[in-house]
């Protein structure tokens, strides 16, 4: 399964951002998985933020899943992968999930669109509840 990474690079130096991202690629690479970092998407560091947005964006169409880094609130890119993540109804998985998700996975064969559907569900729930629109997790039917 391929793990795309989202989270705030913009602020931060080449280092800190490669540092960021490289830990969860690390943590999704052990479970077997495949790490899909923005931070190696081809262009210079540097380049227009708009031409990393549009690679970023095609790496993120490609792969199953969405990773959060804890600071993504504080990235417009981020927010924006998130928005196209949610609209093509991929996985969203962050600190609280990430390896539960990943193990879930490896053991369920998410491959199956039955196991699938059934693993959206539930971290789709978990994020809800973390956002606040479902305070309870017996509200979980209003999904």
């Amino acid at each position: 399964m391929d793990v795309y990474i989202s989270g705030k690079i913009s602020g931060k130096t080449q280092q800190e951002a490669e540092a960021d991202f490289g830990k969860y690629a690390e943590i999704i690479q052990a479970a077997g998985h495949t790490p899909v970092n923005p931070m190696k998407n081809g262009l210079p560091f540097d380049a227009p933020w708009e031409d990393h947005m549009e690679r970023d964006l095609e790496m993120l169409r490609a792969s199953d899943a969405i990773c959060l880094l804890p600071d993504w609130v504080e990235s417009c890119g981020a927010k924006i992968e998130l928005h196209q993540a949610l609209e093509i109804r991929m996985p969203v998985l962050n600190d609280s999930n990430l390896r539960l998700y990943l193990e879930q996975a490896n053991h369920q064969g998410v491959q199956q669109e039955d196991s699938r559907s059934k693993i959206l569900r539930n971290i789709e729930r978990s994020y809800k509840m973390q956002q606040g629109t479902i305070k309870d997790p017996s509200q979980k039917h209003n999904l």
